[in-house]
């Protein structure tokens, strides 16, 4: 058994805040006393900086909410440069991504964290490699102990669809599904007649459809989860939420 407990964070898509909503737990883990770390399996994506160097900006600011000098491959053991899903992303480097490493890498953990926030890439069947989707990992995961998975979802357009197609998906597959966070990934529109009129209107619709879920918000930029939905859970505040996902033995849907 690990000696610490899992938390898997994935989304409805790309770009719909994950890595946000990853630093976002890590932090609230920190200020309730514990000691969370943050694995990501592979990275692609690189910027330079002025001198001229790689860097992995979802990297650094996981990097940033872990305690300070983690390794960094301790947080995420393979990288890539291409802002391409892993598998193809290493291959115009000429590599592989390591299948066994996927798993592995998160017994370096062991002993240096109670909680480890498990940061996946692109939604569900997002391959990480050539044999190995994100929800192929996740599965693998939940031996010997269930890790639950945290969905964000970007709140635009779609995300009843996404979100529902997400939901079903994990629940088909035996993995526990701790909340939805409905997530304002973009800045929002100030206008009068907004571009999107579904955005106030998408959590009443979650709500509706997937009781039994929690749903959570996170305003643009925001720094802490406001729980609008318990779901099944006798919770009244994301903090207990998030105390409550994060148990040794988690009862989720």
């Amino acid at each position: 058994m690990p000696s610490f407990h899992s938390l898997f964070v994935t989304g409805t898509d790309t770009n719909v805040g994950k890595t946000w909503i990853s630093c976002l737990l890590l932090r609230s883990l920190t200020r309730l006393g514990l000691q969370p770390g943050a694995y990501k399996p592979a990275c692609s994506g690189a910027v330079s900086d002025p001198a001229g160097e790689l860097l992995w900006e979802d990297l650094q600011a996981l990097a940033a909410a872990c305690p300070p000098e983690t390794p960094a491959e301790r947080i995420c053991p393979q990288t890539f440069t291409a802002p391409l899903a892993p598998n193809e992303a290493a291959r115009l480097e000429n590599r592989n991504v390591n299948d066994e490493l996927l798993r592995s890498a998160i017994n370096a953990w062991e002993h240096h964290c109670s909680h480890l926030v498990i940061e996946g890439a692109g939604g569900l069947f997002c391959p990480l490699s050539d044999q190995t989707t994100v929800l192929d990992l996740l599965v693998k995961l939940q031996q010997p102990a269930p890790v639950p998975a945290v969905i964000v979802a970007a709140n635009r357009l779609g995300v009843i669809s996404h979100t529902r197609l997400t939901v079903s998906t994990l629940q088909q597959h035996g993995i526990p599904v701790a909340g939805v966070i409905l997530n304002q990934a973009t800045e929002p529109d100030t206008n009068a007649h907004p571009d999107d009129p579904s955005t106030p209107l998408n959590a009443a619709q979650l709500i509706h459809w997937m009781p039994e879920i929690p749903l959570l918000n996170c305003s643009w930029n925001a720094s802490d989860l406001q729980l609008l939905h318990p779901g099944h859970r006798s919770i009244s505040t994301a903090i207990e939420w998030l105390l409550a996902v994060t148990a040794a033995d988690p009862q989720t849907s």
